[in-house]
């Protein structure tokens, strides 16, 4: 498994529980389940169990698609607004995973709105507006600004 890709619009598909989706995924990329349950549990959806996607909410399903990238034990993840529709508790423990999994080498792209999130997780950051990127920096240049990603895009914007 080489790449994981998180949508923004969250979709796993609709007729399977999480357990299945997650089923499907190490059964696709042909790899061990073993990690299964602990997925569903880290993201809380063994809860759900017996229950189809369909029937789930906004955050269930953006937490199935999360598990479903996070399983796959790639070394590169592009992540769509990976924060929308969690809730704060879940949206740290996203934080503190993806800390963990670029210490040991993996590489994340995220695309978010949630700037805080971005200057928490990120190493560089790219401002894009209309389309086109209108800074590149690191975090570490910005802190020595005294900036924050949030200033820098009203900066760049207004």
């Amino acid at each position: 498994p080489k790449i994981a890709i998180v949508p923004e619009q969250e979709s796993p598909p609709s007729f399977l529980t999480p357990r299945e989706v997650l089923e499907l995924v190490v059964n696709i990329r042909q790899m061990n389940g073993k990690d299964i349950d602990y997925w569903l549990n880290f993201f809380e959806l063994d809860e759900m169990e017996g229950r189809v996607c369909r029937n789930l909410s906004r955050g269930q399903k953006q937490k199935v698609m999360l598990a479903s990238a996070f399983i796959s034990n790639t070394k590169l993840m592009f992540l769509d607004e990976p924060f929308i529709n969690l809730d704060p508790l879940v949206q740290s423990k996203v934080r503190e995973w993806l800390k963990e999994y670029v210490e040991k080498g993996g590489t994340v792209f995220i695309n978010t709105h949630l700037l805080e999130n971005a200057e928490r997780l990120c190493d560089r950051a790219a401002i894009i507006h209309q389309g086109k990127i209108q800074s590149l920096i690191t975090l570490k240049d910005l802190r020595k600004q005294n900036l924050t990603l949030e200033k820098l895009f009203h900066e760049i914007v207004v």
